[in-house]
């Protein structure tokens, strides 16, 4: 078999790609399934050349499929994967927009985690293989063991679900705001630019840019709570 060289772009794509799937699904970064998930990129990249396949396929559908305004190329990924060339020379394949997607989204999920509803989300440890229970993230089903009792396991288990649904719940608060990014077009942005008259300076080019940005900000944010006033994910919900 003919040996394939990568190329860094690719590299770097691919373990992009490993590293959101590790804090999607709670596994540390290195271990055989970051290798599983890298390869799994690798696979996609060169079958990509000729079938254009995404290798995240039915394990991210509920996403691609429920946030088509997001994924797909016709969201806002495809979007910005077929315009991103044409600006910055560079590739960005339509897997790695939605890679961003996702990582930044899960970001945001994992602090949120942490800071507010105070779950261990990371594991003790960057040794890859088996790790001990008390080194793994509260994401992880622990490995039965003789010092537990059948309840006492089942009732770590069941933790470890309830957070997978906490997970979900924030992730689709989190989702739900980055809608209007997502369904943002340029058109749009040219219509909010026609209502701003600038008046700049030349011999004060900063002070005035940083006096209009910051008025812009303010009334942007008071339009904006005009329409969505005091109403909090709870309300739409619940």
């Amino acid at each position: 078999m003919k040996k394939i060289i990568l190329d860094e772009v690719t590299k770097g794509q691919a373990k992009e790609y490993a590293n959101n799937d590790a804090e999607i699904n709670g596994y540390a970064f290195g271990s055989p399934k970051w290798q599983e998930a890298y390869k799994e990129f690798i696979s996609h990249a060169l079958s990509a050349m000729t079938v254009g396949r995404n290798p995240r396929g039915t394990r991210y559908k509920v996403y691609t499929t429920l946030y088509p305004e997001a994924f797909g190329a016709n969201g806002f990924a495809g979007k910005c994967s077929e315009n991103y060339k044409k600006v910055t020379g560079k590739e960005m394949p339509m897997i790695a927009a939605e890679g961003r997607i996702l990582s930044t989204v899960m970001n945001l999920v994992k602090m949120f985690e942490a800071g507010i509803m105070e779950t261990k989300n990371t594991t003790n440890t960057d040794k890859q293989g088996k790790i001990s229970n008390a080194e793994m993230s509260e994401l992880q089903f622990p490995t039965k063991d003789d010092t537990k009792t059948e309840d006492e396991y089942q009732a770590e288990v069941k933790d470890v679900l309830e957070n997978w649904l906490v997970r979900d719940i924030i992730s689709n608060c989190v989702m739900e705001g980055l809608t209007p990014l997502f369904t943002l077009t340029k058109n749009d942005v040219q219509k909010i630019m026609a209502q701003i008259k600038i008046e700049a300076d030349v011999n004060k080019i900063q002070e005035v840019i940083k006096k209009a940005r910051e008025e812009l900000i303010r009334e942007l944010r008071k339009n904006v709570m005009k329409s969505q006033g005091e109403m909090r994910y709870i309300d739409w919900v619940l």
